[in-house]
């Protein structure tokens, strides 16, 4: 890969890191987005948030998010 592909694999790297910081900041604040989202008839959603097997999933993808930025960084 020449020069010209650098901007492209920034951007990459930067994408995978907003990804992991949105993830982070729903964990951290599931209990008020899940009144929030409770207050707003969304009981869909609320269900999810509610779950304790999805906010497990949620974790564990906050763990793969945090070994891509560790290779993405190592790159």
């Amino acid at each position: 890969m020449g020069p010209e592909h650098q901007p492209l694999l920034f951007r990459k790297s930067v994408r995978w890191l907003s990804r992991r910081k949105v993830l982070v900041r729903l964990f951290e604040l599931q209990h008020e987005i899940s009144q929030f989202v409770l207050s707003h008839n969304n009981h869909h959603l609320y269900k999810h948030l509610e779950d304790d097997r999805w906010i497990a999933k949620l974790a564990y993808m906050l763990d793969i998010f945090d070994h891509l930025n560790e290779l993405s960084i190592k790159t």
